[in-house]
């Protein structure tokens, strides 16, 4: 059963919208269960005159495809902007996200707050494999979440409710090719929340195929990374539990168009919790590998 932390309404709309919880702290998660994550959220501009841009790849008539991003804060990524390679992202005049108001708009890093994290990789190794239509993302991904706060409500009011409202507004521009989930860290607190966690995200996968009338509608998750195991297991208790929770489930959902990248390999900033911007550009790529077997299999 979901225990429902209601949030006001929140989502992290790439280059516009930038979220007061993914600022430069590196706490993940809230101190305990029961504290309430409780973001707020505000509109930005940007000082870039994409104007060209935008006329020039937007009205080109190529297909358009989005991704919808879900999760936490390794979603929402804590990679440092200095590290980016300089030709990053290499395919950006096919790449967008979706704005507060529904419209194309240029993909640009950050995305959200001021870190790095996969979805420009994600997109840019999309096109990079598949060139036939420019690809765009809407994340509402949110630090520190637990899974029951994703609990597939459609009020405005809700993580869930106020994503699918950004998402169909998105798929008047462009048709949404799948979800990339990446969350679970919240969930490794106590034994009963890891060992609820699949049910419950199988019942999201669930609800996103019926509220958007897909019943196919492709996912892939990521299995949480490693952690500093001396600093954080007085925190995430059940951490290793909860990656094999994950196995398991990708076992389970194999051959249901779900499937589930590793990231244990992958390496971490100094608080020994996020990933380090190397890794959230891998985790892109590994995604994107997921991906793109849809779109080069005539799945769609």
């Amino acid at each position: 059963m979901f225990i429902l932390r209601r949030l006001r309404p929140l989502v992290a709309l790439l280059v516009v919208l930038n979220l007061s919880a993914c600022d430069d702290s590196s706490n993940d998660a809230p101190t305990s269960e029961s504290d309430a994550v409780e973001l707020d959220h505000q509109v930005t501009a940007s000082n870039v005159d994409n104007t060209d841009l935008l006329n020039t790849v937007f009205t080109s008539g190529q297909r358009k495809g989005v991704y919808l991003l879900m999760g936490q804060s390794n979603m929402v990524g804590f990679g440092d902007l200095a590290d980016l390679p300089e030709d990053f992202p290499v395919n950006g005049s096919h790449l967008f996200v979706v704005n507060e108001a529904g419209d194309l708009d240029v993909a640009e890093a950050p995305i959200q707050g001021a870190r790095v994290g996969p979805g420009i990789a994600f997109a840019d190794a999309i096109y990079s494999e598949y060139p036939y239509l420019d690809v765009g993302i809407v994340s509402c991904a949110a630090s520190g979440t637990f899974i029951d706060q994703w609990y597939p409500d459609q009020a405005v009011d809700s993580l869930y409710g106020f994503c699918m409202q950004q998402i169909k507004v998105a798929m008047e521009s462009a048709e949404l090719l799948g979800v990339l989930w990446y969350q679970g860290e919240s969930d490794t607190f106590t034994s009963e929340l890891m060992e609820s966690w699949s049910g419950k995200f199988k019942f999201i996968i669930d609800s996103l195929r019926s509220d958007l009338n897909m019943t196919n509608l492709p996912v892939s998750y990521a299995q949480i990374a490693e952690i500093n195991h001396d600093a954080w297991d007085d925190t995430f208790v059940f951490w290793d539990e909860m990656k094999a929770e994950q196995e398991l489930l990708s076992g389970e959902l194999m051959n249901q168009n779900v499937t589930m990248i590793r990231t244990d390999d992958l390496t971490l900033n100094s608080d020994g919790l996020h990933l380090d911007t190397a890794a959230q550009l891998e985790v892109g790529r590994r995604f994107a590998a997921e991906m793109v077997y849809y779109l080069t299999s005539d799945f769609y």
